[in-house]
Formats: structure tokens, C-alpha cells, sequence
């Protein structure tokens, strides 16, 4: 009977039945997505061990940005020292694993915040003694050098073409500070052409990248994503996007992202094996955010976005946060 059909079914028909077949299988893949993912945003799940472990991993990296720049400005991040305040307390309070490394690397990060006043010998934040006085003998028994920032200089790109792979992850770092030096465009043109052997879904190469130059535009671009404040603007910044036109079928709803997350990797360690600071900024926006983009950048609506990277030129002893990474045996399962 279904052959019969088909046989005397009109093509454009045939058509218009297979789209609304893709779209309820595309409404039910983007309903269930959204109902898991929004179990995590219950109030009752805000004190599970995963949820505070992963807020105090974000809270610590948003410290360690905080201190770790070139400009250091005592006093700030009040917001941050708050929520990582009350989230230590909270970890306290629920009886955690207080030898738990994420916990740890907290402690070491608030111990990092407080040296760098020190070393400038500047006042710390009222709020700052008041948890200082409560968790002292926590925070004294942790290593200094565990969370807080670093330095790095060209010195250490100058043999980057010569590093193993290993080495070359190893060493990267994001840098969110950069030289006045301009960028040898030469340079970011073989990182593009190196990260272009990127493996994506059957071959379909969806990536699209723009390369925003024009101080102004990087600057109305920058203000809309709205997590690069408190630095000066970058030389270049590159916007990565992936477009769904390459996509066929209700399973590939999100293939963009995985492609352009690969892509995106694949081309921030080929600026840093062409000696470029980069640093990756998400582009998780509001809808209102998303179509302010779009208007400003003239992206399609076919296009989706994965992320923008600062890139520029390397300076002179540039703090960066450590940026702690948990241990693998803390998430991988062997079957």
C-alpha cells in the first residue's frame, strides 16, 4: 500500500510530508534536550556534589582572571570573592570531602587573591577578612602555587614550530593580553590553512570564519558577547560559526556544534604553534544578544555560533589565570 502511495503521490507532496516529518522529530530531539537539561537547574539540585563542585571550579577561574592582569586593580571582583565565599561555606555546611581537589584549588585561589594585594601592597576587601577569619586554617594548609596565576613570556613561543604535540599542548595558555605589536597576518592566515585538516561530518566543511580587524567593529562585538571586560581590545578577534546548511536530517540538529567545537580547538593550537596569544570566548547569547549579532556581523540565520577567539601578539611577562584542571581518574570511566 505504501508503494502504492508513493507511486501516485505528487513529488512536491512527497516533499512537503517529509519536512513536517523532520520537524516534529526536530521539535521532540530539541523538547527532550531541554526538558534534562533544565532538571539541572532545579532548586534542588543546586546542592548536589556536582552543582557545587562546578561552581566553585567557575568561581575560582573567574577569581584567577580577576588578579591575573597586567593592570592588577586591588579591591576588585568583590562579586566572585562573594560567591566563592558562600559556596566554600556551603560545602562546609553540607559535609563534602573536604580533600575533594576542586575544593582545594578554591582555597589555593583565595590564598592566590590574597598575595596579590599583598605583593601590592594594597588593602583587601572587607568581605575578604571576613572569610579569611573563618576558614584560615583551611586556607593556610593549602599550596600557594595550586590556583592564582602565572607569567608567561615570548621567550617561552620562540621554539613553539619546534615542540612536540604534547609540549605544544602543554604549554598553551589563555592569553587575554597582548602586545601593541601588530599581527603578522601571514602567521594567522597558516594557522587558519593548519586547523582547516579538521575532520568534520562526512566531509562537509560547514565551518565559516570571520576575521574582524576594524578596531570599532571588534569593539561593538565585544560589548555584545559581554565576557571580555576589564581588557583592552584585542588586535584581531575571529568568529567562529558553523553553518547548517550542511545538514540534512533531524539527528544532525546539533552536528554544528560538535564540528565547530573540533574546528575551534584545532585552531586555537595552531595560533599557539604560530606563537599568537589566543583565548576562546563563548558566544552562549540570549536571543536578543544573537540577533544583535547577527545584524552587526550580517551572519544568516543558517549559520549557528560556536565562538569568538582574541588573538594577538605575545608581551612581556602577561599574567594568566592557572586555570586548574581536575584529574582524569575524576571522570573517566573505563567499560
Amino acid at each position: 500500500m505504501k508503494k502504492i502511495i508513493k507511486k501516485v503521490m505528487p513529488s512536491g507532496v512527497r516533499v512537503w510530508l517529509r519536512f513536517f516529518k523532520n520537524w516534529i522529530e526536530v521539535r521532540v530531539l530539541f523538547y527532550n534536550e531541554g526538558t534534562r537539561f533544565l532538571k539541572v537547574l532545579k532548586p534542588t539540585h543546586q546542592r548536589s556534589i556536582e552543582r557545587m563542585r562546578e561552581k566553585l571550579l567557575l568561581d575560582a577561574h573567574v577569581l584567577e582572571k580577576g588578579i591575573a592582569h597586567v593592570e592588577f586593580k586591588p579591591g576588585s571582583s568583590i562579586r566572585v570573592l562573594r560567591n566563592i565565599s558562600e559556596n566554600i561555606r556551603n560545602f562546609n555546611e553540607l559535609g563534602f570531602d573536604l580533600s575533594d581537589p576542586v575544593y582545594v584549588n578554591a582555597l589555593s585561589v583565595v590564598k592566590a587573591y590574597r598575595s596579590r594585594h599583598n605583593q601590592v601592597h594594597a588593602k583587601l576587601p572587607v568581605e575578604f577578612g571576613k572569610f579569611f577569619d573563618e576558614f584560615e586554617d583551611q586556607i593556610e594548609k593549602v599550596a600557594p602555587s595550586l590556583g592564582g596565576y602565572d607569567l608567561v613570556d615570548t621567550s617561552t613561543k620562540t621554539n613553539n614550530k619546534a615542540k612536540t604535540y604534547k609540549e605544544l599542548v602543554i604549554s598553551r595558555t589563555s592569553i587575554r593580553e597582548y602586545s601593541n605589536r601588530p599581527i603578522d597576518l601571514d602567521k594567522l592566515e597558516s594557522a587558519i590553512s593548519l586547523a582547516q585538516k579538521t575532520p568534520s561530518a562526512s566531509n562537509r566543511q560547514m565551518i565559516r570564519l570571520r576575521v574582524i580587524e576594524k578596531k570599532e567593529l571588534i569593539l561593538q562585538s565585544l560589548k555584545i558577547q559581554g565576557g571580555f571586560g576589564g581588557y583592552k581590545a584585542p588586535p584581531v578577534l575571529l568568529l567562529v560559526t558553523a553553518d547548517n546548511n550542511a545538514f540534512m536530517a533531524p539527528g544532525e540538529a546539533r552536528e554544528a556544534y560538535v564540528d565547530g567545537g573540533l574546528y575551534s580547538m584545532s585552531l586555537l593550537n595552531a595560533l599557539e604553534y604560530e606563537q599568537l596569544g589566543a583565548v576562546s570566548l563563548n558566544t552562549m547569547f540570549s536571543e536578543k544578544k544573537a540577533r544583535a549579532m547577527r545584524k552587526l556581523l550580517d551572519i544568516p540565520d543558517t549559520e549557528v555560533f560556536i565562538l569568538f577567539i582574541a588573538v594577538g601578539n605575545v608581551d612581556d611577562k602577561t599574567p594568566y589565570p592557572k586555570s586548574y584542571r581536575v584529574p582524569t581518574n575524576s571522570f573517566v570511566k573505563y567499560y
